[in-house]
């Protein structure tokens, strides 16, 4: 066992992987204590004079507090916006006037549409005032909404907003990049609908897609492709729950998840279809890339599959520039990222799994590599 701890011990860990642990340390210790900024600030520089009092390691040190300090700063702004949003707008009925920016159509669902909406302005009717705010709520509609496109500007009238009081289901909302989400009785009206819009095209190429896939394929495998490989979670949901519950007991439910291992399947299948071509291996490569983002564009993405994609951006990035390839240092650098553009990713399972997991995977193969270096005899 002694061993094995020493291998771990004796790899070189870039200082943006201890980075994004203080980052990490951060969000968790304003989620559990709640401070105000002037606590915030007060203590932090309060370290600094600490730090630079004892003169050891001074600017590591430094870096690492900024991480902590990063962590805190987005954590709670992320949470004073959302407050500040609910105790200025909920609890009152608007007219919304809004753009759809995204549309899940849904089989065996009682809601059997979603539309995901960027508000541009709500009107009270009581107190005649109009408030421009720019945030992103979801609409959930009993009606299939076949009129409304994506990059339509719609609007919904009567709609009484209202701060969900299940803490999970706020949370879960603020993780998704939505404040508020309400039920919409009829259709909206369509204000404006742009002549061309990129975002509708590639939604309807997508829902073309899936429409063909169905008709080719018998239901049990066209629900499981577009389920694993396309990402489209919100088709018969009686049946891929009897599918969950047969892969739960044999132990395989991770297969059931949309993550890396699908487009490593993705990529390896191209990889062997393009050693076919006699093109050098940068085209092979652009290629692929180009593949791989036409695959994300018109699949539905999920927050594992988004670290994969990432990752292999960045690796080839990695090898355009002629940088040292360093998985560590990639998956640190996606971990920043991602939780800086939403600290709320942090308390979800499917951001600790797919991280966690991947981190674990990534220090057991620098450990074997740094024990087969160690173990090579020396040269006579």
């Amino acid at each position: 066992m002694s061993t094995i701890f020493h291998y771990f011990s004796s790899i070189q860990f870039h200082p943006l992987v201890f980075f994004v642990a203080t980052f990490i340390g951060g969000i968790a210790t304003q989620a559990c204590l709640t401070a105000s900024y002037v606590t915030i600030f007060l203590t932090y520089f309060l370290c600094i004079a600490f730090i630079v009092f004892f003169k050891k390691s001074t600017l590591l040190r430094l870096f690492l507090l900024s991480g902590f300090l990063l962590g805190v700063v987005c954590y709670k702004k992320k949470l004073d916006d959302y407050e500040s949003f609910c105790t200025n707008f909920c609890n009152k009925s608007y007219d919304i006037v809004a753009q759809v920016i995204d549309k899940q159509i849904k089989d065996g669902f009682q809601q059997k549409t979603s539309l995901k909406l960027s508000t541009q302005e709500l009107y009270n009717r009581k107190t005649e005032k109009k408030y421009k705010a720019t945030i992103s709520c979801i609409a959930y509609c009993a009606d299939t909404m076949n009129t409304i496109s994506i990059g339509d500007t719609v609007k919904f009238s009567n709609i009484f907003m209202k701060q969900s009081k299940n803490y999970a289901f706020s949370r879960y909302l603020l993780k998704e990049g939505c404040y508020i989400s309400f039920f919409a009785k009829n259709i909206p009206e369509i204000l404006n609908r742009p002549k061309y819009s990129l975002e509708r095209n590639i939604f309807n190429e997508k829902i073309q897609m899936l429409s063909t896939l169905k008709n080719k394929m018998s239901f049990q495998c066209y629900t499981l492709f577009s389920s694993l490989f396309l990402g489209n979670k919100t088709l018969n949901k009686k049946y891929l729950g009897a599918i969950k519950e047969q892969f739960k007991y044999w132990g395989l439910s991770h297969y059931l998840a949309r993550s890396g291992l699908h487009l490593m399947i993705f990529l390896l299948l191209f990889t062997f279809l393009l050693r076919l071509i006699p093109f050098s291996r940068s085209v092979k490569t652009f290629i692929l890339t180009i593949l791989c983002l036409l695959y994300a564009l018109f699949s539905w993405s999920s927050i594992s599959f988004t670290r994969a994609l990432l990752t292999y951006l960045f690796y080839y990035c990695y090898i355009f520039f002629n940088c040292q390839i360093n998985t560590l240092h990639i998956l640190s650098l996606i971990t920043c990222i991602i939780l800086i553009i939403n600290p709320l990713q942090l308390f979800f399972l499917d951001f600790q799994l797919s991280f966690g997991l991947t981190f674990a995977l990534v220090l057991i193969s620098h450990a074997k590599i740094k024990r087969k270096k160690i173990a090579q005899p020396l040269p006579h």
